[in-house]
């Protein structure tokens, strides 16, 4: 696509004090992914956040505007903001 590697425009670490003030928490970042449906995508990251209010006051603060400006020279990339709960494995069954 001739954009940068993602992690040379913008470190992981860059973005450690905007997850903090929001209480975000990585779940799945890059790693094999097969997609079977949808459009091409080579990396996928989760962000889970207390609530949706979090993650949308976390998308609008001026530390991620700048990130994010950062991140579209480094990649294509589609986002999404969804309520939703990952199921608790170990209650499971």
């Amino acid at each position: 696509t001739g954009k940068a590697p993602y992690d040379t425009i913008l470190p992981p670490p860059a973005l450690d004090p905007i997850a903090a003030k929001y209480g975000a928490r990585l779940i799945a970042n890059g790693g094999a992914a097969e997609l079977k449906e949808a459009r091409q995508t080579r990396r996928v990251l989760i962000v889970e956040f207390p609530d949706l209010a979090a993650a949308r006051a976390c998308y609008d603060d001026p530390a991620y505007i700048a990130a994010r400006e950062l991140a579209w020279k480094a990649s294509s990339r589609e986002l999404l903001i969804f309520e939703g709960a990952i199921p608790d494995t170990a209650q499971a069954g």
